[in-house]
């Protein structure tokens, strides 16, 4: 009788932990969507033909962080978590679905701000925005890593598709700001 309560205390346990990251998880899709969201917002705020202040050159790279941070913790999550269950990769993919044309948009209106960012208040940004392109890049590239990794057999190739296509975003990006 003991054994067996220690089976289901453990088996328990394992599930409640299973449980409280996957609701981990859930928070941190919802946080990355809305830091997409600022990211863009910040990037759509600054001028298309110069004139962009310190300031907002300055939300931009705050937003940046922001983003990088929560993508970072959400991976970290991931990582964290047994494999999902079928219905959990489904949804996770539907959810990473509706934010990833916010995430082509931020990069898109990144590449035509180019040259505007080659004079911010007296200073050359492209090197900075640069960098910060690779860092995304990278942070959500291991995103999509552990995201595949943890999906079923199933949604892995929706998945890897959806990563290839936002990692070649990227790499036009950074291939902008690299002339």
């Amino acid at each position: 009788m003991k054994f067996s309560a220690v089976v289901v205390l453990f088996i328990t346990t394992i599930v409640s932990g299973a449980a409280a990251s996957i609701a981990n998880i859930d928070k941190d899709l919802v946080s990355i969507r809305k830091s997409a969201d600022a990211l863009k917002a910040s990037v759509e705020a600054f001028p298309v033909n110069g004139g962009g202040t310190v300031p907002q050159a300055n939300a931009i790279r705050r937003d940046t962080a922001n983003f990088k941070a929560d993508v970072d913790q959400c991976t970290k999550e991931v990582k964290a978590t047994p494999p999902f269950s079928d219905s959990d990769s489904h949804r996770f993919l539907e959810i990473i679905k509706k934010y990833s044309p916010t995430i082509s948009k931020f990069l898109n209106d990144i590449i035509i701000r180019r040259r505007s960012f080659e004079n911010v208040g007296g200073v050359n940004a492209v090197p900075y925005v640069l960098e910060a392109l690779k860092e995304l890049g990278a942070s959500t590239s291991a995103f999509g890593d552990a995201m595949i990794k943890s999906d079923t057999s199933d949604v892995k190739p929706q998945a890897q598709q959806l990563k290839n296509e936002l990692a070649e975003e990227f790499h036009k990006a950074v291939d902008v700001y690299s002339k």
